[in-house]
């Protein structure tokens, strides 16, 4: 297996990275480390912080094209012995309500781009129709591209 390569999508830097590395120094470049274990262990290698991790469906326009995982900021963590499928941040807390978004490269499955991380309140984000449609072109272009 090729080793995994993973980037953070440059138009949406300012906008999902920025504020979240001035808040929590140093948390960026441990999430590009951790996200690109568990994708090159075929998810197997399970941080404490990542939980459910499934495609977004609507709008249809944007199936296929991003997926997300739902996401502690640390210190928070999702209990180590709980299922991923189980770990799930809560509508209604908004602040723990956070969601990593990404594309995988449609003919190098080991190419990823994170789009962004939608926070807080990122189960509201997920029904702005703008917002995701724009990542989902975005991911869209970069499966294409990958």
């Amino acid at each position: 297996m090729d080793p995994v390569e993973v980037s953070f999508h440059p138009d949406t830097y300012d906008r999902f990275f920025k504020p979240l590395e001035s808040s929590h120094p140093g948390f960026l470049d441990q999430l590009l480390v951790d996200f690109c274990r568990y994708q090159q262990s075929m998810r197997d290698d399970l941080p404490d912080y990542f939980g459910f991790d499934v495609e977004y469906g609507s709008p249809p326009a944007i199936a296929g094209c991003i997926e997300h995982i739902h996401l502690c900021i640390p210190p928070r963590n999702f209990p180590k012995r709980q299922k991923q499928a189980q770990r799930k941040c809560r509508k209604g807390e908004p602040e723990n309500d956070v969601a990593l978004v990404y594309a995988r490269g449609l003919f190098e499955n080991n190419q990823f781009c994170i789009i962004g991380v939608l926070m807080p309140d990122a189960h509201e984000q997920a029904n702005n129709n703008d917002l995701m449609l724009y990542l989902g072109r975005l991911g869209r272009e970069f499966r294409s591209d990958n």
